[in-house]
């Protein structure tokens, strides 16, 4: 089978973690929280290498930390992208993306889910081609935004 090509790995991975509900739970609707989310995201980072840790900041909601160790690092660079989501308020009703004109519609495809696939795929390329200069880089994906 053929690679995907960026776009279809772009879709894909948005869609995937668009379908994960971390709906913050200090909202109307909020049950789940951002576990899943973490969890998912940690898993990610193991299948790339990366050192992964989690990090409970309020009771069941916990941090990602996704590291990226460059041998004879200078710098350190730090993404902060936010896990939870707003309730859906008579919005899009479920977790369900959808694909449109080569959009993906769902909670949180912009915010944040769609930057959180921008940070994963450097990421990953960083991991096969590591910078120069050498930098070491967390992605720390963090609970409740508000």
């Amino acid at each position: 089978m053929a690679d995907k090509s960026q776009h279809e790995k772009v879709t894909d991975l948005l869609c995937e973690l668009v379908g994960i509900d971390s709906v913050n739970p200090d909202m109307p609707g909020g049950h789940n929280g951002e576990r899943e989310y973490s969890n998912h995201l940690c898993t990610y980072g193991k299948d790339l290498g990366l050192d992964v840790s989690q990090y409970e900041v309020l009771p069941d909601r916990p941090n990602a930390i996704l590291e990226l160790h460059t041998p004879a690092a200078t710098r350190h660079m730090v993404l902060d992208i936010h896990l939870d989501t707003v309730p859906f308020d008579g919005m899009i009703s479920n977790n369900e993306p959808q694909v449109r004109d080569a959009r993906v519609y769902g909670r949180g495809s912009c915010d944040t889910k769609g930057s959180m696939v921008a940070a994963l795929l450097a990421m990953e390329n960083l991991a096969k081609e590591p910078p120069d200069p050498a930098c070491n880089i967390t992605l720390l994906a963090t609970v409740d935004e508000e």
